[in-house]
C-alpha cells in the first residue's frame, strides 16, 4: 500500500523494519539523566482540562464532518479485483465461491453509496472458482483520490468545526 502525490510515492504496508542503533539510545539516557528536573504549578480552574464525556463529543463532532465532505470528494477506481477461490474441498470450494462472490457485489455496492465510484467499464472484476488448488488467492488494485482542492476543503472545514466548538461555551457556565 502506497500514497502517490504527483511524483511523490509514499509507502505504508510492507514498512521498512527500523535497526536498533545503540549509540542513539545511550545518548537519549544520558540527556535524560543530566536534564534538570520540573516543577509542576498549581492550575486555576480556568485551566483545566475539559471532561472525558466533552472530549468524546468534540472527537465525535469531528470525525462526523471530516467523514461527510472526505465521502464528496473521494474518488474509487477499481482498477482489478482477481479471486481465485480454493479450498481442498470441492464442495467447500463450490459454498466459498458464492459467498465470495455475493460479498465482493455487496461492497463494490457499499462503496458506490459511500464515495464516488468511477466507471466499472475500465474495471477488470473476477471471481473464479479453482478446484484443483488448495489455497485462495486474491490480486486487487484499488486506487483512491482526492483532488488538493477536494482535501483542502476537508481541512478547512474540519477546522472550522474544531474552532466553533472549542469556543462554544456550556450551557451551566
Amino acid at each position: 500500500m502506497y500514497l502517490r502525490i504527483l511524483f511523490i510515492k509514499i509507502r505504508f504496508l510492507p514498512s521498512k523494519k527500523k535497526r536498533f542503533n545503540a549509540k542513539k539510545y545511550e545518548k537519549k539516557i544520558k540527556k535524560k539523566q543530566n536534564s534538570p528536573k520540573i516543577v509542576l504549578k498549581e492550575r486555576s480552574e480556568s485551566e483545566i482540562k475539559p471532561s472525558l464525556e466533552e472530549k468524546i463529543k468534540l472527537i465525535y463532532e469531528l470525525i462526523k464532518v471530516f467523514s461527510d465532505k472526505f465521502r464528496k470528494h473521494l474518488h474509487v477506481r477499481l482498477a482489478k479485483i482477481h479471486i481465485k477461490v480454493a479450498t481442498p474441498d470441492a464442495a467447500q470450494t463450490a459454498i466459498l465461491y458464492g459467498t465470495v462472490s455475493s460479498a465482493l457485489a455487496c461492497v463494490i455496492d457499499l462503496l458506490d453509496g459511500i464515495t464516488n465510484l468511477d466507471s466499472l467499464k475500465r474495471s477488470s472484476i473476477a471471481v473464479e472458482p479453482d478446484f484443483i488448488a488448495e489455497k485462495s488467492e486474491a490480486h486487487i488494485k484499488i486506487c483512491l483520490s482526492i483532488s488538493g482542492f477536494g482535501a483542502l476543503r476537508v481541512l478547512i472545514a474540519t477546522v472550522w468545526k474544531y474552532i466553533i466548538l472549542k469556543n462554544k461555551k456550556p450551557k451551566g457556565k
